[in-house]
């Protein structure tokens, strides 16, 4: 996330809006959810970004039902951005459901 720290405080400066960072903990759990679920409730965002590969984007659409989302992938070959639905997997990293979003 360092090498985007610097855009990301541009751009909370340029637009005045307060970026809140909340660690993706590397598989879209249910329980990964419901956490940053909870810290954006928290904290009354209006917006969910996801920024990273296809886990945290795929985490992120399942975070933001409801608010506005957007994505920013920084990996050239996630097609997540792209994809309508998001996996999700067990703490145990097996399967556990797909969401699909309209």
């Amino acid at each position: 996330m360092n090498q985007f720290q610097d855009k990301l405080d541009q751009t909370s400066k340029r637009f005045d809006i307060t970026l809140y960072l909340a660690d993706f903990g590397g598989e879209e759990t249910h329980e990964e959810v419901e956490r940053l679920k909870k810290i954006a409730k928290e904290k009354g965002t209006d917006v969910i970004v996801g920024l990273d590969g296809g886990k945290a984007i795929d985490t992120s659409k399942t975070v933001a039902t409801g608010h506005t989302l957007i994505v920013y992938p920084t990996i050239k070959a996630t097609d997540a951005p792209n994809s309508h639905s998001a996996v999700s997997y067990t703490t145990d990293h097996h399967f556990y459901d797909c969401d699909y979003f309209i």
